[in-house]
């Protein structure tokens, strides 16, 4: 899915509080999800977060790139 979904999902069981759960199997199986698609994405964040290191340190950030 979505590196940004992961992300999110990972927020919210990280610092969610669980106010009710009718079956902690259904509970356990969200957060086993959640978990493993923001783990399995990590690796996507991080080259994004490098390009994005990359055209701020040069400047072009926010700029189309010509056509070759």
């Amino acid at each position: 899915m979505y590196p940004a979904r992961a992300l999110f999902l990972y927020q919210i069981v990280k610092n969610g509080v669980c106010v009710y759960e009718k079956e902690p199997y259904e509970r356990i199986k969200f957060e086993s999800q959640a978990l493993s698609l923001y783990y399995d994405n990590e690796h996507l964040r991080n080259i994004y977060h490098s390009y994005l290191q990359r055209s701020f340190k040069e400047g072009d950030y926010g700029y189309r790139q010509k056509p070759a």
